[in-house]
């Protein structure tokens, strides 16, 4: 679960199901996620529900890479999708250069 709180809204964060899998190829990370619709109320601005995080190791740690997904195109989605790459390389204890 992502607690995400709006970016614009003073209302309480609302928890986000995320499942993921991460590959690694060479020094290049991916996360693929996806958002379990089923079982909540995704709200309106979550788009896409299927995404991909990229990630560049360097001696330093991991350093996300740019994003170009179309798809994306609220604030608050973009916000949510930099919340799960924290929250997951948190959870695995992986270094995140900053």
């Amino acid at each position: 679960m992502i607690a995400y709180q709006l970016s614009d809204v003073q209302q309480p964060a609302i928890n986000i199901p995320v499942s993921y899998k991460i590959e690694s190829a060479d020094n290049i990370q991916t996360i693929t996620c996806d958002i379990d619709y089923k079982q909540s109320n995704i709200p309106m601005w979550l788009h896409p529900h299927h995404f991909e995080i990229k990630a560049i190791n360097s001696q330093s740690g991991y350093m996300p890479l740019f994003n170009n997904d179309l798809r994306i195109n609220s604030l608050d989605a973009a916000l949510f999708i930099d919340k799960v790459y924290a929250d997951i390389m948190l959870k695995e204890k992986v270094k995140v250069k900053r």
